[in-house]
């Protein structure tokens, strides 16, 4: 499902030009979301961890961002590669670079329980 649309937005266009006969044998609208999601879910499966960090490549799938159709958006803004023995990688909205540098103070939160295997910190 290439869309981010709200799964009721989805079955409001679909239902839009049919009529009642056929709109009467359509899933109801919490089947409806739960098809949508199941959808979601399998097209965006996530590979398999990497066995360490050289082994380690971003497909471009995961490198932008897709807020609407036809509109992409750099995700990966920094990767200092795999031969990194501390390899770091920074993942933000690309339209952010925009602004980012007027700020005078950046105020940061750390976690180690949500690091992915092979990384000990998210910022």
């Amino acid at each position: 499902m290439d869309t981010m649309e709200l799964p009721s937005q989805i079955r409001n266009q679909a239902v839009r030009f049919t009529g009642q006969s056929v709109q009467g044998q359509m899933p109801s609208i919490s089947a409806t979301k739960k098809l949508i999601q199941r959808a979601r879910d399998q097209n965006e499966a996530p590979l398999p961890p990497p066995a360490d960090l050289a082994s380690l490549v971003v497909p471009d799938q995961y490198k932008f961002y897709h807020p609407s159709p036809d509109v992409y958006e750099l995700f990966l803004l920094g990767n200092s590669g795999q031969a990194d023995p501390n390899h770091v990688m920074i993942f933000g909205r690309d339209n952010h670079r925009n602004w980012v540098q007027d700020m005078d103070r950046v105020f940061m939160d750390s976690t180690f329980a949500l690091a992915p295997p092979l990384f000990s910190q998210v910022l």
